[in-house]
């Protein structure tokens, strides 16, 4: 039977973000308990390549929802089924829907874009200056947040996560990363970081938890002149790790009402590619023993 198909660096499988995305895709869906996931995938390139051969190989697929980064989607041009996706922002040689046959729709939370309206809210807001700021980035991320157009961030510290960590190794890697923040300089301007800018990187929602918990343990301390330390999250939903309340920004959307438009967009897709179908198919035959009778008796 006609099916959908997940590729996805993060778990998408009986996640919260799976549950918003079957709120958006409501009765669209031809056949909900045989989904083809491909799941999970971490940034490992031999393991989303195979998983493209497979859903490739399903010839029941008539969709791929892509979630789960930029990363996945550049990784997705080696669909030969239609597809959609969800990416935190765009890069270069980002597609645009509809430019290939396969590659329908895309909903974007363009959050590397966003960056300097953060920027601004923490200098307004906090007095927080942009030489007080810095960016917690991932790595391997291919996102333009560090490039031509962006902020001109003073501070960057990098982390190197693949999605395959552990919940201790990622804890790890944060108070790591918080740890570098605590004690970074500039010549040219030798102020103590006040406040970290998080990015929408797929792996620092799946390790929300462990996030959280570094960040609270950063900003529950002062600089060294006594000024207090701030954090901001791109998307709300981690809040559901309870960060703290005084000292936590939100700015950006909820990621979970942007499955459920992903949801929306992919029952968009699929009830023109059912609709086809139906077109496509042929008359039945003409009742053989009725017109035999007929004949007969003509």
């Amino acid at each position: 039977m006609p099916h959908i198909g997940i590729l996805s660096s993060i778990k998408f499988k009986g996640t919260d973000l799976e549950k918003a995305f079957d709120k958006g895709i409501g009765n669209s869906d031809p056949d909900r308990n045989n989904r083809n996931y491909q799941d999970n995938l971490g940034r490992d390139p031999t393991r989303v390549a195979q998983a493209v051969q497979a859903l490739n190989a399903d010839a029941q697929l008539l969709l791929v929802v892509v979630a789960g980064g930029i990363y996945i989607e550049t990784m997705a041009a080696g669909l030969h089924k239609k597809y959609v996706s969800i990416v935190g922002g765009l890069i270069n040689s980002s597609l645009t829907p509809g430019t290939t046959v396969d590659f329908r729709d895309r909903v974007n939370l363009e959050s590397f874009t966003t960056n300097q309206a953060r920027l601004n809210h923490l200098s307004t807001r906090f007095n927080i200056g942009p030489s007080e700021v810095c960016l917690l980035r991932n790595l391997p991320t291919k996102a333009p947040e560090t490039g031509a157009g962006s902020p001109a961030w003073l501070h960057v510290e990098p982390t190197d996560f693949v999605g395959t960590e552990s919940s201790a190794i990622a804890t790890s890697k944060f108070n790591t990363a918080f740890t570098h923040i605590s004690q970074m300089r500039n010549a040219a301007d030798p102020r103590e970081v006040r406040a970290v800018i998080v990015s929408a990187d797929p792996f620092y929602y799946q390790f929300s938890a462990e996030l959280v918990g570094a960040a609270n343990s950063w900003v529950s301390g002062n600089t060294s002149t006594g000024l207090p330390r701030r954090i901001c999250y791109p998307i709300y939903d981690h809040n559901d790790h309870r960060p703290d309340p005084n000292r936590t920004t939100f700015f950006g959307p909820h990621l979970a009402k942007a499955y459920r438009v992903l949801g929306k967009r992919a029952a968009e897709v699929l009830d023109s590619e059912l609709e086809q179908i139906v077109d496509d198919t042929p008359p039945p035959p003409p009742p053989v023993v009725l017109w035999d009778f007929l004949r007969f008796w003509r």
